[in-house]
């Protein structure tokens, strides 16, 4: 849901003079606008960075610079990176991928998105608070399964009359359980003659309440900055403005001044150089809202 809308966002290569701002033209806004690189629109490579910056809490982009210049930009793709750093202090960033192929790139040349950025230098820590709460609702989608399989299941004990052989009581017991305790045996019933009695076991599954279930996914919207509504897709136009301001505000803001940190060098952004991701907040006004703007 996160990555879907912030895809919505427009990217724009803009030249702020003095207190105006100009739409700048030339590869840079080619590229943001339309196509990133050959294999990817604008909202797919969005989507692709937010969504690998959600899940790893770091999320990288290589601008492919040629002598035309801007010739592509691409979503790193990689199953680790390292910072590394030389005898002179510069740091690098060492990709490796699935395969086990190493790229060694300027840590300045890359560009980096990142949150909960707290406890190093240069990482976004991990969603590691996020275990506890998954792997609670994933016992709790197992043990209602569970509890489904088993509502509809014989259990119990067969108490034999008289002294038999292990061998024929594991016999007896296994015969039982193919012909009376298998997906077959639609009607639910077992026989048995005088010689064996069958003692029911009735147990009641514990599962997880509608309620627990609610407020363990209520506690994973609140990590993310999201509300049910926003999921599902069924928001008012409040719900929409708050999740916005709230989350997906943040990562423009920080993708306009990291994409324009590597993008542009020193004197281009002194002479007004910039990118911003901005988003059309009116089209997700209710009608009354853009009825009483257009009076005044």
């Amino acid at each position: 849901a996160i990555a879907k809308n912030t895809a919505k966002l427009k990217p724009q290569h803009i030249r702020r003079q003095g207190r105006s701002i100009q739409p700048a033209a030339g590869a840079v806004q080619s590229l943001l606008q339309f196509r990133p690189n050959q294999n990817m629109s604008t909202y797919d490579f969005i989507y692709k960075l937010v969504t690998t910056l959600m899940i790893n809490n770091n999320a990288f982009a290589y601008p492919y610079w040629t002598q035309r210049g801007l010739e592509a930009i691409w979503p790193v793709n990689c199953t680790r990176g390292d910072i590394v750093q030389d005898n002179s202090g510069v740091l690098f960033v060492r990709f490796i991928f699935g395969a086990g192929e190493q790229v060694v790139i300027p840590y300045s040349e890359v560009i980096h998105l990142r949150r909960h950025f707290y406890d190093g230098d240069i990482w976004g820590a991990a969603n590691t608070t996020l275990d506890t709460t998954l792997e609670a609702i994933h016992t709790s989608e197992e043990g209602l399964g569970n509890a489904i399989k088993t509502s509809g299941s014989l259990r119990g004990i067969i108490k034999y009359q008289g002294l038999l052989k292990d061998e024929d009581i594991k016999k007896n017991r296994d015969r039982f359980v193919n012909e009376y305790m298998t997906v077959s045996n639609e009607g639910g019933i077992a026989a048995l003659d005088s010689k064996a009695d069958y003692i029911e076991l009735k147990g009641e599954p514990k599962i997880a309440s509608a309620a627990q279930m609610k407020e363990l996914r209520t506690s994973i919207y609140r990590y993310y900055g999201v509300s049910e509504g926003i999921v599902q897709g069924d928001y008012d136009e409040n719900e929409w403005n708050a999740f916005y301001s709230s989350t997906i505000e943040p990562l423009a803001i920080q993708m306009s001044q990291e994409f324009t940190a590597k993008l542009f060098t020193g004197n281009e952004m002194n002479r007004g150089n910039e990118i911003i991701f901005s988003a059309n907040r009116l089209a997700y006004a209710s009608n009354d809202t853009k009825v009483k703007m257009a009076k005044e």
